[in-house]
Order: structure tokens, then sequence, then C-alpha cells
């Protein structure tokens, strides 16, 4: 029996380490590299194209199955075969535009390809792509029947190939993506060379990297509610005090005593105003928790930026940009190792400093952070403040208990209301965020701070439930 066991031990391990170095094989394999003519590829794939006066790029997702394909150990194109595949991205930007491969760039950006410029080019090469021969589109029509000509005697079969192949994955991936495209939507989110554009059917707006990205009056208006709500309970307090409704003991006076009436009246108003305050200050002790979190906490954001795929995107456009002098190239894993090691500190490396997140994170954490910590603490303050004026104004302690409970159920419905808008607004659906990186990092990083008030209400819930409690037993003649 004992050999069994470890016959039948040794042939598992054997198993594992066989599947293990298969696994690692296949990566290995997978890996591959990416020579200089291919990183000329991808460059012009990566580039912006001016078609009919407007300025196109190609999805990035597009350009990634591309990379993938070129990636491939079976696959090295040589200088002509680079050359043909980028006729082939020139000639057929019109058939890109119409089968949903390019996107509508919003600002003007500088390096865009001028297909009339382009086109000279591509006729002393005599590689211009077979495809102008099928009726594809280009702006100048004199250009446009030179490249016919000059196409009957090109041959584009491995390029026909190349694409054919891409095409298909891309179709198949894109079979299986929740995205939207450009055209479904006015709204859309794109970084760009420039900055981070948000635009919507209106108006379009750019955020820079060294440039404010939250507006101040945000903070300010923050910080406003915050001291409004303070003063306010320090109002209740003070007034309060002078008509001497503070009861301490906790035992009704069995006497009336003078300006008995008044004191009522002033409790009643104090009462209304606590909720008022309250609530204020219970909503926005939720959702600053909330603020806090999902602004503050690195290590999740630095999850959130590595599960995103940005990596596979910085190294796209590393390449896209390495293209004029390729002997230097990283490899992957060298990149991915210096790019790993600046992003848990949450740092900007030099070779992908304008596709990274890293200092928009960094700006929106210095727009907020002074506000909603000045903010959070006063809030803090205030719902003591208004714990010790609710349980001590009356002898009747349930009255000011109740206003808090009352305080804390608003509270606990805004963050559920805040829930259920964000569900709602389904910005996966209704906003277009290219490249994929973002939106993957936009929409999880939604979804983990959904999580996050979800939790908090959770917490409101039991805090409401408990002072109700409190509140109705005290209310059944247990005086303290």
């Amino acid at each position: 029996m004992k050999h069994l066991f470890v016959k039948t031990l040794f042939f598992f391990m054997t198993a594992f380490v066989t599947v293990l170095f298969v696994c690692t094989n296949g990566i290995v394999v997978f890996a591959g590299s990416i020579n200089s003519d291919e990183s000329r590829v991808i460059a012009v794939a990566s580039g912006t194209f001016t078609y009919n006066g407007k300025i196109y790029k190609a999805y990035s997702s597009y350009v990634n199955d591309l990379y993938y394909y070129m990636q491939r150990d079976d696959v090295d194109l040589t200088s002509s075969q680079a050359d043909r595949a980028i006729n082939y991205i020139y000639a057929n930007v019109s058939k890109g535009i119409s089968s949903g491969y390019v996107y509508e760039v919003v600002e003007q950006e500088e390096n865009n390809i001028e297909l009339d410029e382009v086109i000279p080019e591509m006729e002393k090469s005599g590689e211009l792509s077979q495809y102008l021969s099928d009726g594809n589109d280009i702006d100048s029509e004199e250009n446009s029947k030179a490249a016919k000509e000059t196409a009957k005697n090109a041959s584009d079969q491995e390029v026909d190939k190349m694409f054919g192949e891409v095409n298909q994955t891309h179709k198949e991936n894109d079979k299986h993506s929740d995205k939207i495209a450009a055209s479904e939507t006015d709204a859309s989110i794109i970084l760009s060379d420039d900055g981070i554009i948000i635009k919507n059917e209106d108006d379009s707006y750019i955020f820079n990297k060294d440039s404010r990205i939250i507006p101040s009056v945000c903070g300010t208006l923050l910080v406003a509610v915050s001291i409004i709500a303070f003063v306010l309970s320090v109002i209740t307090g003070i007034l309060l005090m002078i008509f001497k409704c503070f009861r301490f003991t906790g035992k009704s006076s069995k006497k009336v005593r003078k300006g008995h009436h008044t004191r009522k009246k002033v409790r009643k108003f104090s009462k209304y105003i606590i909720v008022v305050s309250g609530s204020v200050s219970f909503i926005l002790i939720f959702v600053n928790i909330a603020l806090l979190i999902g602004f503050f906490d690195n290590n999740h954001i630095v999850q959130s930026i590595q599960d995103s795929g940005y990596f596979r995107f910085a190294y796209l456009k590393y390449i896209s940009e390495a293209s004029d002098s390729p002997d230097n190239f990283y490899s992957y894993e060298d990149f991915l190792l210096k790019e790993q090691t600046s992003i848990v500190k949450l740092q900007t490396s030099e070779l992908s400093s304008n596709v990274s997140l890293v200092p928009y994170i960094r700006q929106m954490q210095s727009d907020i952070r002074v506000p909603l910590v000045f903010s959070t603490i006063l809030i803090i303050i205030n719902i003591v403040l208004i714990s010790f004026i609710a349980f001590f104004m009356d002898a009747k302690r349930y009255i000011g208990i109740s206003a808090l409970a009352i305080s804390s159920i608003i509270g606990t419905f805004f963050v559920l209301a805040l829930i259920l808008i964000i569900y709602l607004m389904h910005i996966d659906k209704n906003v277009f965020i290219e490249p994929d990186f973002l939106y993957h990092f936009i929409i999880n990083h939604l979804e983990w701070i959904n999580k996050i008030l979800g939790i908090i209400s959770a917490f409101g819930a039991v805090i409401s439930m408990a002072l109700v409690g409190v509140s109705r037993s005290l209310q059944k003649g247990k005086e303290w």
C-alpha cells in the first residue's frame, strides 16, 4: 500500500512538472519578438490618419491584435512585407472607417498621416496595396487613379493573409467585448498625447497632466457644506444653553419651571436642526470615506492599473515611438520589469510617460486632498457635537436619539441612492472610452467604489437600527 502511494505521488508530481514545462514553453514561444520592420507597421497602425478632412485613429484593441499576430514565432516580416503592410493600412483607411476599426479623433493631433502626401511615396515604392483596385476610396481622384494603375502589378498575398487573420481575430474578440464603439454614443473619454479628453454632444474638455482636474469649486463646496453643518450645530448648542434646556441628570423636574413652554419650543426647533445637520453630516462622512478610499488607496489603484492591460498598451506605444531607432528595443520582459518597478511606487516611467495614468491620479489626489481631509475632520467633530446635544438636550433622551436615528437613516438612503445612480449610469454602455486599458481601469474602479458604498450603506443601516432600538427602549420609560 505504501509503495502504491509513493508511485501515485511520483506520477502526479511528474505530470505536474510536465504540464508546467509545456505551459511555460508555450508562453515563451508565444512571446516571440518584434523586429524593426514590424515595429514600423505598429508605429503606422498606432498613428492617426486624415481622411476627408477628419482625423482617425485605430482602436487600441485592433492594434493589440496586430501586435499579437506579429509576435508569433512563425511571423517575421521582411522590409518589403512591412512596406506592403504599411501601404495596406494607408490604402484601407476608408474601409477601416466603414468596418469600425478606427474612430474619429476629437482634437487635432500632430504627425497625423495625410493620404495625399503618402500616396506618391507609395507609387515610388511600387508596393501600393492591391486593395485599391477593389474600389477603396482615396481623397485625391488623380492620386487614386495613379495608385490603381500601380496596384495592378503589385502582389500583396502575404499581407492579405496577414490582415485577414488579424481582422478575423479582431472580430472574434469583439464579439466577447462589452465595450461600445465610438459611433454608438456622443459621450467619450479618450487618452491622447495631449491629455484626457472628455467630450459630450456639445462640448469637449482636455485635462492635462499638470493642470487641475477636479474643479476647485468641488472642494470649496465640500468644505462650505461641512462648515454650515458645523455652524448649525454650534448655534443649536448655544441656543439650548441660553435657554437652559440641557439636562445632564436625566431626571425630569416634577415642578414646572419658569419658561417651560419656551424651552419646549426651543427643543422642538433644535430637534429639526439636529435632523438637518445630522443628515448632512452622515451623508458627508459616508461619501468622504468612499472618496478617501477610492482616491487614496494607492495599493488598489496600482492593482487596478496592472489588471487593466496597461503594460501591453504602454509597450505598444513604446514600440511605435522607438521605431526610428529599433536597435535598442527593450524586450517586453525588460520593459515590464521597469514599468512595474515604477508603477508600484505610483511613479511615471520615462518609457511610457505620455500614456501613464499616474500623473492624472496624483493630480486628482492633490486637487481633493486638503478639502476632503478638512471636511472629514470637521464632520467627525460635528457628529460628536450633535450626538452630545441630542443626548443631553432633554431629560427624555429618546427625543434626541430619535433625531439622530432619522439623520442616520437619511444618510444611509442617500448612499443607497448613489449606488443606484452609479449602477444606472451604465458608463460602459453610454460612454465610449479609449484606449482599452483606460476603459477597464475606469469600469473596474467604479465597480470597486460601488462595493465600498455598499459596505458603508450596510454600516449605516446597522447604526440606524441601533439608534432606533435605543430610542424605543428609552421611550418605554427607561430613563438614564
